[in-house]
């Protein structure tokens, strides 16, 4: 029976391990033949492959744990002026495969988050593809050259000058972050297969032919339907020396928008993507609740200040109050005058609210101290009224 290399005091049940640590450090393949110590028991491959691939309960919550973490760093850096943010959710459209070249007895390997054990997208990698997809943008490799605004002194300002003819590196304005897949509710890594044809060729030296005997490879995958976040930050101030054009009006954003759609369509990102893996779709559904968020944060962060600058304390409350009413569609005097009702005003604070419920009804035309007119909505807010005049004490 196939175990993992071990000790022995660890046991050989590790179901409760991350997928990574399954993978690498527990990888039940080897079978402790005293003939043959430690030799690869290749008919256990397929179900160590699979074994590994299983996602629990916790990988679930620590997968979806670490892309929250990493959305709520990037909360707090949008608005600030040093550090831009732009951020892009994408689901994959084709099984995803990264780290391939990594050392593994199955021959491939897969890039895990140490030391969580879970799978995810390097920056690095991120920035090679979305480089190689401005370069091919710039020099019209499908189009018109310089489509999206591309061009090489662009390219060099953002992701950087690599040494040429002498001169020295520089460093680009961008930096890239990881990408943390949060795969569907019980999807798991799944096993993929890859049949060579050419290995009399690789390893015993034949000529090469198409006739040769397929030999079965395994290797992890990510499915399809997950989902990624793209974060990319940029250092404004050494984009503005570097080239002023790229931070005015955030124009770095929108050749970032062309680069990735590029990338997505015509790239891919991970491994094996010239037959197809690695393929992502920008999430619009995703797209339209964070811009929702974040507009959302920037008028809370306006009405904040707002609010700081009432320097009348009553009057800062009355605003507060009304911000925090759970029907925004409800009249604000009629808020506020049950607020009165409710007590939330005492004193000369109360006189004051009152004053100022009369002259929002006033403005909205419901201020009506004689009661004419006999339609309901009059009649309810002469009610209002006679509440009002109480607190007024007229």
């Amino acid at each position: 029976m196939a175990i993992a290399a071990v000790p022995k005091y660890l046991g050989q049940d590790f179901r409760d391990a991350a997928p990574g640590h399954t993978f690498y450090l527990y990888f039940p393949i080897w079978e402790p033949d005293a003939r043959k110590p430690w030799s690869i028991d290749t008919s256990a491959k397929t179900k160590a492959a699979r074994q590994a691939g299983k996602l629990s309960d916790d990988d679930r919550r620590r997968m979806s744990a670490l892309a929250e973490r990493q959305a709520a760093l990037a909360q707090s850096l949008l608005g600030q002026s040093r550090r831009g943010l732009w951020q892009l959710p994408a689901r994959s459209t084709a099984p995803f495969a990264t780290g391939l070249g990594m050392e593994h007895p199955l021959e491939n390997g897969f890039a895990f988050l140490s030391p969580y054990g879970l799978p995810y997208l390097p920056g690095s990698g991120i920035k090679g593809v979305v480089r190689q997809s401005a370069r091919e943008l710039a020099e019209g490799e499908f189009g018109e050259p310089n489509a999206g605004g591309w061009s090489k002194p662009t390219i060099d300002a953002l992701f950087g000058k690599p040494a040429d003819n002498g001169e020295d590196t520089r460093r680009g304005a961008l930096a890239f972050w990881d990408a943390y897949p949060v795969l569907a509710d019980k999807q798991t890594l799944q096993v993929e297969i890859m049949t060579p044809h050419q290995t009399h060729y690789y390893t015993g030296g034949q000529s090469p032919h198409d006739s040769g005997s397929p030999n079965r490879i395994q290797f992890l995958a990510i499915p399809p339907g997950t989902r990624f976040c793209f974060y990319v930050e940029c250092n404004r101030p050494l984009l503005e020396r570097l080239n002023a054009s790229l931070a005015a009006a955030e124009r770095w954003q929108a050749l970032l928008e062309a680069a990735f759609r590029h990338a997505f369509d015509w790239l891919g990102f991970g491994a094996k993507t010239a037959v197809g893996y690695g393929a992502m779709a920008v999430d619009e559904t995703a797209r339209a609740k964070a811009e929702q968020e974040a507009a959302e944060k920037r008028q809370a962060a306006t009405r904040k200040a707002e609010l700081e600058g009432i320097t009348d304390p009553c009057l800062r409350r009355i605003e507060e109050l009304l911000d925090q009413r759970d029907d925004k569609n409800q009249p604000d005097y009629v808020f506020l005058i049950r607020q009165l009702q409710a007590g939330a005003f005492e004193g000369e604070d109360k006189r004051r609210a009152a004053e100022d419920t009369r002259d929002r009804m006033e403005k909205q035309g419901k201020w009506n101290p004689d009661g004419k007119g006999n339609k309901p909505a009059q009649k309810k807010a002469y009610k209002h009224t006679l509440t009002v005049l109480g607190y007024l004490g007229e």
